[in-house]
């Protein structure tokens, strides 16, 4: 029968005869249906890996009324928290016999609204991931909800009982990385925080202020200042906090763009980094590790969180009831030049 099928197109027929099931038994393992027994599943994917058999993406639509299609939503300008996202999702997908789309919006225009439940609505899309803001637009949510349109929500500011979200505990790894400062001989720190209708920003700063206080150093206006989470707006900053805290030695900004502008204005102030001044930033993007001197930062599991988060979204499409709807995922503090031990301690 192997040299048979090598000679023409292996259908489906083909491979539930192969895994020893029926037809419909074949079909269902192989568009991820959950009303299949695991064995008889692996016995159909062993088949089709044998042979190198995917489903034909139209004959599959015509079949199931679905595009096979997830598509992520955004309207955020970081093209690397963007490309991690689509990486996730990609994996995700592949293992699947899903496609994966990225959509740019606009959610300050007045008719995004019914311009997204449109676009879902024209190209049959089969489910959405949304991450911040869109996440956080309470009447897309709803709109969305009441159309039956699934989706899985990426680090959202407030969710509801029924919807489906991964995050992580960014106040805690704001403290961590916060404590990695005062650990090694720094009290004079300054936090450079993000947008204030931002979540992750207020997050993040609650992290920094409540590591200060558990290690019994001065929190005050003095050393906290607020930018935009661009390059700009943290070389702006480190002037501004150098003029109210002279005395600072470390700073740590809610993200990595921002934290690059302070290297720079440190940098054009003399300043020799870390011996100086130490930075400390927040996303790992990939300029992160090459920058001069390479940042020490907060590295979120962004694509694993898009993986998990759009297979979790492939089992909602598929009919599975899922119990767990949210996942914490952690992040991970790293160590680079930016950040080092001061000759002083403290005590």
């Amino acid at each position: 029968m192997s040299s048979r099928l090598k000679k023409k197109r292996v259908t489906v027929t083909d491979i539930a005869k192969e895994a020893g099931v029926s037809l419909k038994t074949a079909s269902r393992a192989l568009n991820n249906s959950p009303h299949v027994r695991e064995e008889k599943r692996e016995a159909v994917l062993k088949a089709a890996k044998k042979f190198n058999f995917r489903p034909n993406i139209s004959a599959r639509q015509l079949a199931s009324n679905r595009s096979y299609v997830i598509t992520h939503f955004y309207d955020n300008l970081n093209t690397d928290y963007l490309s991690k996202i689509y990486t996730g999702m990609q994996q995700a997908c592949h293992k699947n016999g899903y496609y994966a789309v990225a959509e740019a919006t606009d959610c300050s225009k007045k008719k995004f609204i019914q311009q997204t439940l449109e676009y879902v609505s024209t190209f049959n899309i089969d489910g959405l991931i949304l991450s911040p803001p869109l996440c956080d637009d309470a009447a897309l949510i709803s709109a969305l909800k009441k159309q039956g349109i699934k989706m899985v929500l990426i680090s959202p500011q407030e969710t509801s009982d029924e919807d489906y979200f991964v995050f992580v505990d960014e106040e805690k790894s704001a403290f961590e990385i916060t404590e990695h400062l005062i650990n090694i001989g720094h009290e004079h720190i300054a936090f450079l925080g993000g947008l204030k209708s931002h979540k992750a920003a207020t997050d993040r700063q609650k992290g920094f202020v409540a590591a200060m206080k558990h290690y019994e150093l001065t929190v005050s206006r003095k050393n906290i200042k607020s930018g935009d989470f661009t390059m700009q707006s943290g070389h702006d900053a480190y002037v501004d906090i150098m003029k109210k805290l002279p005395e600072a030695t470390a700073i740590f900004a809610a993200n990595d763009e921002m934290a690059m502008g302070v290297i720079m204005a440190a940098l054009n102030d003399g300043k020799k980094i870390p011996e100086e001044i130490a930075v400390a930033g927040y996303d790992n993007i990939r300029f992160s590790s090459l920058f001069w001197p390479s940042l020490t930062t907060v590295s979120p599991p962004v694509i694993e969180m898009a993986d998990y988060a759009t297979g979790l979204l492939i089992r909602l499409i598929s009919g599975e009831t899922v119990k767990n709807k949210s996942h914490e995922f952690v992040s991970e503090i790293i160590l680079r030049k930016s950040t080092n031990k001061k000759q002083s301690s403290k005590k």
